[in-house]
């Protein structure tokens, strides 16, 4: 769960910064750190997050989530890249980012409550590799 909030406050922070990209010699720099912090984000939030449904599903239902999680994650990219296109048509790029942040906020108050799960530790087999 801490990588997924750390990877939801990249995604805030890597989006306000190319949305407010100044323009000049600034430019550049305030981008490349924006898209840094974006590309941590994911790092960050697709294996955790793929841990996390792991941990709360077996069996049938853990295949079901896994798709769900799929057609969410990659799914979404093509669904993105439509409302992407219809935002910077209409309103400006600078937008789509705007759009991110806000998304990125709900996406941590929807996951802040959700349990820590961590690894099962056990002692032989801690024993074995220690060997």
């Amino acid at each position: 769960m801490k990588m997924i909030q750390l990877g939801f406050i990249f995604s805030i922070i890597g989006s306000a910064l190319v949305a407010i990209t100044p323009a000049g010699i600034l430019a550049t720099p305030v981008l490349m750190a924006g898209r840094i912090f974006q590309g941590l984000s994911g790092a960050a939030i697709m294996p955790a997050s793929l841990a996390l449904v792991k941990a709360y599903w077996d069996g049938a239902a853990r295949q079901r989530a896994v798709s769900l999680w799929s057609i969410g994650s990659w799914g979404g990219s093509g669904f993105c890249a439509l409302f992407g296109g219809l935002i910077a048509s209409n309103l400006g790029w600078r937008y789509i980012f705007w759009a991110t942040v806000v998304v990125s906020v709900i996406g941590f108050l929807m996951v802040k409550g959700t349990p820590e799960v961590k690894a099962n530790q056990n002692p032989a087999i801690s024993s074995i590799w220690l060997a």
